[in-house]
């Protein structure tokens, strides 16, 4: 496991010694820090987008501007270094890790509005279980990908997945104006 977060996180094969100490440098933890705390704005970024762009809207410009903010992040990657020590990477990360939580936030609100309650918790089910199997295969596709000599690929992979979702969201109809499902049961009553 030791061996397997080191090939992960690009640390140096030293830093892993006999599996029980991983060393990880403090300027990691504090590229984690900063990465986090994108987590606080982000929620401000989907209240703000949803009421000016609306909401499906929002939805895609968040997925698109993560895309974006992980570009620099493969050039870096790519060229091998992190634009002469100004944080391109933490920047990107930073942004990356900001629009991608406030594209999850806007479709918790956005959802209930498209689908009717039993086919969001069949969706929600369904869709929690791929993100669990995907969240496990996606750092051995990462790794094989690094081990293969193609660090860049294994992002621009992630890239090209938050496109696709952007178009998918793109492509589902909207109900703007229907009637919700409290209104439908009071409508039944």
């Amino acid at each position: 496991m030791y061996i397997h977060i080191a090939l992960v996180y690009n640390a140096p094969l030293h830093a892993v010694t006999a599996y029980t100490n991983l060393q990880v440098p403090n300027e990691d933890y504090l590229s984690v820090l900063i990465t986090s705390a994108a987590e606080v704005p982000a929620v401000a970024w989907a209240a703000i987008s949803a009421n000016w762009l609306g909401k499906r809207a929002a939805v895609c410009t968040s997925l698109l501007l993560t895309a974006a903010c992980l570009l620099p992040v493969i050039g870096t990657t790519y060229w091998g270094y992190d634009g002469a020590g100004c944080g391109v990477t933490d920047a990107g990360m930073f942004g990356a890790r900001l629009f991608v939580m406030s594209a999850f936030t806007l479709m918790w609100v956005y959802t209930p509005e498209l689908f009717p309650t039993h086919v969001r918790a069949l969706a929600l089910g369904v869709n929690n279980a791929a993100a669990r199997i995907g969240g496990l295969l996606s750092p051995f596709a990462a790794v094989s990908l690094v081990s293969a000599g193609a660090p860049a690929a294994a992002e621009g992979v992630f890239v090209a997945v938050l496109v696709a979702a952007c178009g998918a969201v793109f492509l589902v109809p909207g109900r703007h104006g229907a009637v919700g499902d409290d209104e439908l049961e009071e409508d039944a009553d």
